[in-house]
């Protein structure tokens, strides 16, 4: 049986990548805000590249020390096929309010709550 953390995000998309099986919470905020985009993308599934990370991971990926991925708030979110990079970056700003979003060349997105815990509100970068 699949264990669900929202209608269409599972415990099991969202755990460390390393191996470790750790985490596999994610905030509701963050969860919430994944499921107005998928269905802002027609419903269609989306890919999680990265959802929570141990912190062994997370620096051997290169993020920040104090990431919010640390923390279970935040998901890295693979663009859809069928659309473009700057397409999926409209339908997620359209629907992040105040929370961070991040937009990567790579072909991916970054979601976060941040701004429930202090940080700037509307944060947005493009790397």
């Amino acid at each position: 049986m699949r264990k669900l953390i929202s209608p269409h995000l599972s415990i099991r998309e969202v755990r460390c990548r390393c191996g470790c099986k750790t985490g596999g919470l994610i905030d509701p905020y963050t969860a919430s805000l994944f499921e107005l985009i998928r269905e802002a993308c027609g419903g269609n599934p989306l890919v999680i590249t990265s959802g929570w990370r141990c912190i062994k991971h997370n620096k051997a990926v290169g993020g920040h020390p104090k990431s919010f991925h640390l923390l279970g708030m935040a998901l890295d979110l693979r663009k859809p096929n069928f659309m473009s990079l700057d397409e999926f970056y409209i339908i997620a700003d359209e629907f992040s309010g105040d929370a961070g979003l991040g937009k990567y060349l790579g072909g991916w997105l970054h979601i976060d709550c941040g701004n429930i815990v202090g940080l700037q509100k509307h944060r947005r970068w493009v790397k």
